[in-house]
């Protein structure tokens, strides 16, 4: 997956070939609203958070379409409500995947809908991700340590993709300001526990089984960005 994540960095700036064509460039961020599908539980809740992005985008004069590179630092997670049935006492706990996300993808117009301005598209493209960190660790020694995955069986590579569209306010050459929308499930599984786990419920000192479990992160994110045009004029 390394091998992966470093051929698709390659192609993509090598297919943008920066050094002698126009592009575009900038930052996107915003908020995302991540659920998870979970093998072994449900009642899952959304877990809201905020992401960002530097993207490099082709350039095309007469607006038929663009490759785009996308890197930025993505959340994804969801949360659950628990309710202590002895007590009826409950409490709502959200934790999260912090990730490093690589996206390749294409970009076209909507035909009929691109005369004018505002402009609109949509897209869809291909992610890597690398976990760098999780909320783990903040469970361990808590009642809520005998619900929750634990950071040994979460794998640090996944992939998905990247289903997108958005509106382009484009009132300037070189400054194009837009809004996203995009959906993007995981195709592999961000944590893999593939055998049952025995601890103790804290609430009543019995022992307690955890079922093996299978996470894939489901997000939506809406984003806004502005690209910034590199004309190269040939003379």
């Amino acid at each position: 997956m390394k091998k992966l994540c470093f051929v698709l960095i390659l192609f993509s700036f090598s297919s943008l070939d920066l050094a002698s064509q126009s592009f575009y460039f900038g930052p996107k961020g915003g908020l995302t609203i991540g659920t998870q599908k979970w093998q072994a539980y449900s009642n899952r809740r959304p877990l809201l958070n905020i992401h960002a992005d530097i993207f490099i985008e082709s350039y095309s004069p007469e607006n038929k379409g663009s490759f785009y590179t996308q890197l930025g630092y993505h959340t994804r997670g969801s949360s659950i409500r628990f309710i202590n049935t002895l007590n009826l006492n409950s409490f709502t706990q959200g934790y999260s995947f912090n990730n490093l996300s690589l996206i390749l993808g294409v970009k076209s117009p909507v035909k009929g809908l691109s005369k004018s301005y505002p402009n609109y598209f949509y897209g869809v493209g291909v992610r890597a991700e690398y976990t760098l960190f999780t909320n783990l660790e903040e469970f361990l020694g808590t009642a809520s340590a005998n619900f929750y995955p634990l950071d040994q069986f979460v794998r640090k590579f996944m992939y998905g993709i990247n289903i997108c569209g958005g509106i382009l306010f484009d009132r300037r050459e070189f400054v194009q300001p837009f809004i996203e929308f995009s959906l993007q499930p995981d195709l592999s599984p961000q944590y893999d526990q593939y055998f049952d786990l025995t601890t103790t419920n804290p609430w009543t000192g019995q022992p307690q089984i955890i079922r093996a479990n299978k996470i894939r992160n489901v997000s939506f994110e809406v984003s806004f960005a502005v690209k910034f045009l590199r004309k190269v004029i040939y003379e």
